[in-house]
């Protein structure tokens, strides 16, 4: 066998091994990470083994594969970053949402600005994103949105540090070290009410 042909018989088997997801399996992964969400398989940003574990059965069962966790997390890393160039892409006043077609719609000029500004917009240009509401649905609280953004000095400026505090009983209320405020100068609660 000469070199043209085995480079030929290597890159028909790399081709033959390339593994591309379809719109029926993001939505699958997605329904099935919907459903795991819901019974508590999602704390704070990262589901469970388990949810992962039931994601990689249900396809491999309805698809007959043999995919892993790897391709499934690789897969929802694509979507995500969809998501968020979406969410970016939403707050532009001349970019629509066409609901039917499940893409971003905007003029030439508008989308040559857009993807100047930032070349990832280009990903998602004509991009039918079908799958966008349920991914909005399970990931939204988890993205950033930069609201609760403080630099190291507000932050340090709003620490509260705790070894500054004492216990406090009834009689007293709460106190920081070394300064005692007297029992007489805390409103006391009876004294708060008032009768009508």
């Amino acid at each position: 066998m000469d070199v043209e042909k085995i480079v030929d018989v290597e890159e028909k088997h790399d081709r033959d091994n390339y593994f591309k997801w379809t719109m029926e399996m993001d939505g699958l992964m997605l329904e099935v990470l919907k459903e795991q969400k819901n019974k508590g398989q999602k704390e704070d940003r990262a589901f469970s083994a388990e949810a992962y574990r039931k994601v990689v059965d249900e396809i491999n069962d309805k698809f007959l594969l043999n995919i892993n966790k790897s391709k499934v997390l690789n897969c929802l890393k694509t979507l995500k970053e969809q998501m968020v160039l979406a969410k970016e892409i939403e707050q532009k006043s001349e970019v629509g949402w066409n609901d039917i077609t499940k893409t971003f719609e905007a003029t030439a000029e508008v989308w040559k600005s857009i993807c100047l500004a930032n070349l990832k917009f280009k990903s998602i240009r004509g991009k039918h994103l079908y799958h966008l509401d349920i991914l909005k649905e399970i990931y939204d609280n988890d993205m950033a949105t930069g609201v609760r953004v403080e630099t190291a000095k507000q932050k340090a400026n709003n620490e509260v540090h705790l070894e500054n505090f004492n216990l406090f009983d009834n009689e007293s209320g709460p106190t920081t070290s070394g300064s005692q405020a007297p029992p007489s100068s805390i409103p006391s609660v009876s004294n708060a009410t008032s009768t009508k």
